[in-house]
Formats: C-alpha cells, structure tokens, sequence
C-alpha cells in the first residue's frame, strides 16, 4: 500500500507540465506499406516539469515517483484543433486496385477498396519516462518518441498528452496532465522529400547514454538527401546507355546487310564495287596453260 501512495503522491498538491525540448521539422510519407516507413526528422522529445506557486518551473529529476506516468502522441491538423490520425477507407465500384481521390493536403478522407479504418500516425503512440542526462550534464525526465511516421503527405501537427497511469486504481479513465501541441511540421511525398538532417545534440546525447535512437553524421545526412537524386540520374544514364545499344546494334545490322548486298538502298552499289573476291586455291597452285609463256 505504501508503494501506490508513493507513486500517486506527485499529483497531490502539486502541477506537472511538459516542454518540447526538440520539435519535428519535416518526415517523409510512408503510404500504406511498412517496407520503406521512414520516422518523423528529428525525434520529438519532451521534458518534465514542476510547476512552482509563482508561475515558475522546476526540472523533475526523480523518475522513481513518476514511473507510471506516460506521455501519448496523436496527429492533429497544423491550423486547426481536428484530428487528422483515423483515415477513412471506403469500397470503390467500377475498378481494380486501390484508387485514391484526390485529397487536399489536411484532409484525412481517402477512398480505397475496403470498408474499414486505419491509422495515420503509425509507430510507437506511448512514451514512459526515461532518467536521463541532457547534453549539459543535468539529470531529468525525459519522453522520447523516436518511432513515429506518417502515411498521407500534409502539414500537421503532434499533439501530446501527459497521462497519469496510477489513477486507474481510483477510476474508469486515465487522468490527464497536460497537453501540448509541436510546431507544424510538413509530410513529403517521397520524390519531394529533401533528406534527413544531421543528429541533434539531444539525439546524441541520449544515443550515448544506451538509448536506441539512430544517430547520423553530416557525411550519412548529405547522403541521405542525395540518395533518391542520385537514384533518378543513375536511371537516366541506364536509359541512355540502353538507347545508344540499340542504335548501334541497329547500326551493325545496317552494315550486315549492305556487304551481302541484301539492302535495297543506294549502298548496294558501293557493296558490290568493294576490292574483294574470292580465289580458288588450285588456280594458284597448279596455274592452267593459257597462263604459261
């Protein structure tokens, strides 16, 4: 009993509130495979605070008290409070394969062959609480969401909410916190993507504490952001080499044709003229007497 005191005691008397510490800037949409699902650039990650009588706040540095407090991730509209996670699909008649109207860049609404819903932001929605050092060597709480992506190219937004886990025990519904919105952030088609950014401090900060966030220099963010135009020239010069083969193959054919004198054009002639034709061997060897003196 002492333990859930424990843990329901931060709530009692006192005001709790997260910050975005690092903002998403951009994310590459990912459609409705999970074969190339690409996560939101950078992490999104939050810090929690206390707040003070004076309008102040407080790092929270102890995670042990706040061990069922978690933090949910939903994807909202970048101008407006709608939510912009639950992407509608319908039967479509006359067709087949998936179709997708067109759909303008905040709507949630596409038309596929199926009656069901789906989800947009997919990936890891729940972060716990991580005791962690920032990048100044000072210890806090942190919620991370290193595992999110987004299916419909757009412009959005992040909503977070702070849940308290613990109330559970005393109700039907999880208390909530507090709740913050990131700085709009927009979702690529996958030709217009321009690439990942190098690692944030954050990012490496938490990476070398044994957190699993993927870390990248400035040489693999430059390669990143070039892989899809490098991709697309290589396709083109595969195309042009293809296209030189063939005329110069159709150019051998030409030249075929026109030594055995099987082209109708005005080549024949010049084929026909050219210094060469065969000998019979036994004309050389054993010469006819018409040819002797």
């Amino acid at each position: 009993m002492k333990d859930h005191q424990d843990t329901i005691l931060p709530s009692m008397g006192y005001q709790y509130t997260i910050d975005l510490c690092q903002q998403p800037i951009h994310a590459r949409c990912c459609g409705f495979g999970n074969k190339d699902r690409r996560h939101i650039d950078p992490v999104p990650i939050l810090q929690l605070y206390q707040m003070t009588d004076n309008g102040g706040k407080i790092k929270v540095r102890n995670r042990s008290p706040f061990s069922k407090w978690i933090v949910h991730c939903d994807l909202y509209a970048d101008d407006v409070d709608e939510p912009r996670n639950v992407v509608h699909l319908s039967s479509v008649s006359g067709g087949g394969g998936a179709r997708h109207k067109s759909v303008s860049l905040n709507s949630s609404i596409l038309s596929l062959p199926s009656a069901n819903v789906t989800k947009s932001l997919i990936g890891s929605l729940v972060s716990n609480a991580y005791e962690l050092l920032d990048p100044q060597g000072e210890k806090g709480i942190f919620f991370i969401f290193d595992d999110l992506s987004v299916r419909i190219e757009g412009h959005y937004r992040l909503r977070f909410n702070l849940m308290n886990l613990s109330t559970v025990a005393t109700s039907d519904q999880y208390s909530i916190m507090d709740t913050v919105y990131s700085a709009p952030f927009k979702v690529y088609a996958p030709k217009y993507f321009p690439g990942i950014h190098e690692s944030t401090e954050f990012s490496r900060c938490f990476a070398s504490q044994g957190l699993r966030i993927a870390v990248r220099g400035v040489k693999e963010a430059r390669k990143g952001k070039r892989k899809e135009q490098v991709d697309n020239e290589l396709r083109i010069e595969q195309g042009k080499e293809s296209s030189l083969k063939q005329v110069q193959d159709d150019t051998v054919d030409d030249d075929h044709h026109d030594i055995q004198g099987q082209d109708s054009s005005g080549n024949h002639a010049q084929a026909s003229s050219l210094p060469y034709s065969r000998i019979d061997i036994s004309s050389v060897l054993h010469p006819t007497s018409s040819s002797s003196p």
